[in-house]
């Protein structure tokens, strides 16, 4: 797998749960998201509306956490707007168009689990 193919799982995995919580946003920061390689996470930023709403994300990303290095941050919008954490690391939406390209896919050495 490459790095194109871990956004793309993160946004399937966005899409499919905005379906159901329609109010989620998507964002990506840290390494992985400039470029910048090799990384030893992929950081993903979750807002959400409510606690509810952050254990449902973090159940359905289980699978996809057990697969890459996520580092999943989930909080409520009211959490956000206290730490600013958006701001604070200069997080991106992650969309269709801006996950691929800001996940620097052409890079040659993708970050990956580390498990035998």
């Amino acid at each position: 797998m490459n790095d194109s193919d871990v956004v793309t799982e993160i946004l399937a995995l966005a899409n499919f749960l905005s379906s159901r919580l329609l109010r989620a946003n998507w964002y990506g920061f840290g390494s992985f998201f400039k470029g910048i390689r090799p990384c030893s996470d992929i950081d993903v930023l979750v807002v959400c509306d409510n606690h509810w709403e952050a254990e449902q994300i973090r159940m359905e990303s289980e699978q996809l956490c057990e697969r890459w290095p996520l580092h999943l941050i989930i909080l409520t919008r009211r959490e956000e707007s206290e730490t600013r954490l958006i701001s604070v690391v200069g997080a991106t939406a992650l969309d269709d168009e801006t996950g691929l390209a800001r996940c620097g896919a052409a890079s040659a050495r993708p970050c990956a689990r580390d498990d035998p």
